[in-house]
């Protein structure tokens, strides 16, 4: 099951921005290089730079913001476009806790040795249950823990008189 990361819109307008120009100057330095005349442009030089360099940010850009969490029958695994960027360390079997604390989402497993690793994972909070159940069903012995409701039942059982 894929879970989209979760990045501020200035951020993820600022990728798909920096995509769209990235892809317009490719195109424009590949007219460039076929002789194509483009007023207040260079000519082919100019073309070629745009044709080698444009790609590469277009690419970088849409591989930000096209960041996910895909959780296999194994691991969860971070993908950067087709790429698991975490390797593969987060198996499933391996996960201890997760917890809710301050409206985000952590994990926590054994990675290497006995100590373990904490990681926040930045989906949305209305994924939150959905992403928990996932995990629980492959591996029950997942311990769940949502500090903000508990927090929330503790000031509302000391406002209630008594």
């Amino acid at each position: 099951m894929k879970f989209s990361t979760r990045i501020s819109p200035v951020v993820a307008t600022i990728l798909w921005i920096v995509f769209a120009v990235s892809v317009v100057g490719t195109v424009v330095g590949i007219l460039l290089m076929c002789g194509v005349a483009i007023p207040y442009m260079g000519g082919v030089d100019q073309g070629k730079i745009f044709a080698l360099m444009c790609p590469f940010s277009a690419i970088l850009a849409l591989l930000f913001a096209t960041t996910h969490y895909r959780v296999t029958d194994t691991t969860v695994q971070m993908r950067l476009g087709f790429i698991d960027i975490l390797g593969g360390r987060v198996a499933i079997e391996n996960i201890l806790n997760i917890v809710v604390h301050d409206k985000k989402l952590y994990i926590s497993y054994i990675w290497k040795g006995v100590d373990p690793v904490i990681a926040q994972i930045s989906i949305s909070p209305a994924k939150y249950d959905q992403f928990r159940a996932l995990l629980v069903a492959k591996n029950p012995l997942i311990v769940y823990y949502n500090d903000d409701e508990q927090r929330f039942n503790q000031t509302n059982d000391d406002t209630k008189p008594d």
